[in-house]
């Protein structure tokens, strides 16, 4: 959804969406498979896909701020 948004051009409610979901990896320590009810992290927890999601987000909000301030110069 996030790498939708941004594909989109719904960049601010993508960022304002992935918040949550870094500062719970960084809460954590580690990419998780899931997170109980309690929000607890539960499985792998150096979850590959989970981690994949979020660097491809990454460069994709990389590469847009590449492309918008290129037009302001």
């Amino acid at each position: 959804m996030i790498q939708q948004l941004i594909a989109n051009d719904f960049v601010e409610e993508a960022y304002d969406l992935v918040q949550p979901m870094i500062e719970r990896v960084l809460k954590n320590e580690g990419f998780y498979e899931w997170y109980k009810i309690d929000g607890t992290p539960a499985g792998s927890g150096d979850f590959k896909g989970s981690a994949g999601v979020l660097a491809k987000s990454s460069m994709m909000f990389k590469e847009w701020v590449k492309i918008t301030s290129s037009f302001d110069e």
